[in-house]
């Protein structure tokens, strides 16, 4: 997930550019190979998607908000089911990473349960918290461990976690497991800049959210009961609470998707059904280009705090007023690059966020305006380098990984081989966490020498 780097917004670094004017083009009309692209173009068709595990982890959560106080009371409920033997549980506290401390976030938790029994825990930092298991827990064992958990929400800041006035949001805000399949847990850093460093499997959430009354909610999946909600086969659970405006239908792409929109009460807007209706076409451009969206809905709120940014989650974006014309297509290609095909966020940000920025370049026409900005220094060859090298290059951070990598694929030829390559690579790691070597070899099929090609700009295996 991304706090969305002003992708169209004033570009720094000395790339002396200007916002391109806004536009927003259809699809290519799906050919009679089923690609979504040119039948000039030869693409195999891809495969089904891939399936998630079906002894993924499962959420259960309750949500209380004390919005006086800037508090959010929880308790979490989770069983885990690894795929190799591991002598310890890992989770991870992001609100406690160095940018969401400074603003004033914290998250605490309590005692740690198993069967009734209290789990000792440690933190190796302010982000990651440790349990040791000594008698180990087996491949295909399943654990199911309880804790409850506290969250101070820092102010009216432009991030993840925010309160501004009644207006909540709240993303990356409980203890998340974070394991990755036939690799065990991923214990990168986290970041130091306004960016993400999580890794986080596909799982299920049951969860009871409860709000002062006349306050709503929208959320990850879809609410089947009141304060009640539930989303399958997602990397991630985040809940937008407010007094909204809202507005909802119904999008065939083909399967039916329940799309809403919700518009914080003081924010000037277009009208909803303009809103929705851009939100429609870009979903469906989208799921022509690089393969169905999965799920049964999906939410934007648009919020005075977020400016012109926006910040994704799996069937959730939050974005700012300011940044509709600019961000919501990177945000809502976001959906396919990162929540149905993760990464880890902090070894290869280019993995979700350089496919997010090409997606939206396609679909809304200003691939050649990024293909014409002068990109030079540390953001010329580094595409491919963790948060751990961007840390010290924030300043162009968006420039070496959002844009050099759109020139990067650009670099390849035919922008319609590359969709058809990554409509492959969608199908092929839907619901799994990503490699560079995974998108190198779908390249590499469609494209000859793609992996060498890429490697000038800082990509490799």
């Amino acid at each position: 997930m991304v706090v969305a780097a002003l992708v169209l917004a004033d570009c720094t670094g000395g790339s002396g550019s200007h916002h391109p004017p806004p536009s927003h083009s259809p699809a290519p009309t799906p050919s009679g190979n089923g690609t979504g692209v040119s039948t000039s173009v030869r693409c195999p068709p891809p495969p089904s998607y891939s399936q998630p595990r079906a002894d993924r982890s499962r959420y259960t959560l309750g949500v209380r908000l004390d919005v006086s106080h800037g508090i959010v009371h929880g308790k979490e409920a989770l069983s885990f089911t690894p795929d190799l033997t591991t002598d310890q549980l890992v989770f991870r506290l992001w609100p406690n990473a160095p940018p969401q401390a400074a603003e004033g976030a914290h998250l605490s938790v309590g005692t740690i349960e198993s069967n009734g029994q209290k789990l000792p825990a440690h933190l190796t930092d302010p982000t990651t918290l440790v349990v040791p298991m000594p008698q180990g827990i087996a491949a295909a064992d399943t654990i199911v461990v309880s804790m409850p958990f506290t969250l101070t929400l820092p102010g009216a800041v432009l991030d993840r976690l925010s309160h501004d006035g009644t207006t909540v949001l709240l993303g990356s805000f409980f203890p998340v497991l974070p394991w990755v399949e036939g690799q065990g847990w991923a214990l990168d850093p986290p970041t130091t800049t306004l960016a993400e460093a999580s890794t986080d499997p596909t799982a299920d959430f049951d969860v009871t959210i409860h709000v002062p009354k006349g306050l709503q909610v929208l959320a990850s999946g879809q609410s089947d009961r009141p304060h009640h909600w539930a989303a399958t086969a997602v990397r991630d659970f985040a809940i937008a609470i407010g007094h909204f405006k809202t507005a909802t239908n119904v999008l065939y792409a083909p399967d039916p998707i329940t799309v809403t929109i919700g518009v914080e009460s003081t924010v000037a807007a277009p009208p909803l059904a303009q809103l929705l209706e851009r939100i429609d076409e870009t979903l469906g451009s989208l799921a022509n280009r690089y393969g169905s969206y999965p799920w049964e809905s999906f939410s934007l709120v648009l919020v005075n705090v977020l400016g012109r940014s926006g910040i994704e989650y799996p069937n959730l974006v939050f974005e700012g007023a300011q940044g509709i014309d600019r961000v919501t297509t990177h945000e809502i290609a976001h959906q396919w690059f990162y929540s149905l095909v993760g990464n880890d966020q902090a070894r290869d940000p280019w993995l979700d966020e350089a496919l997010a920025t090409w997606a939206a370049a396609q679909v809304d026409g200003f691939l050649p305006f990024i293909q014409q900005q002068p990109i030079h220094g540390a953001a010329e060859d580094h595409v491919g380098s963790p948060m751990t090298f961007w840390d010290h290059h924030s300043s162009v951070y968006e420039l070496g990984v959002y844009f050099r990598g759109v020139q990067a694929l650009a670099s390849l030829g035919s922008p319609a081989l590359v969709d058809c390559a990554l409509r492959t690579y969608v199908a092929q790691q839907a619901y799994r966490v990503a490699t560079p070597s995974d998108l190198l070899d779908a390249l590499d099929t469609v494209i000859p020498n793609a992996t060498a090609k890429l490697a000038g700009f800082g990509i490799h295996p």
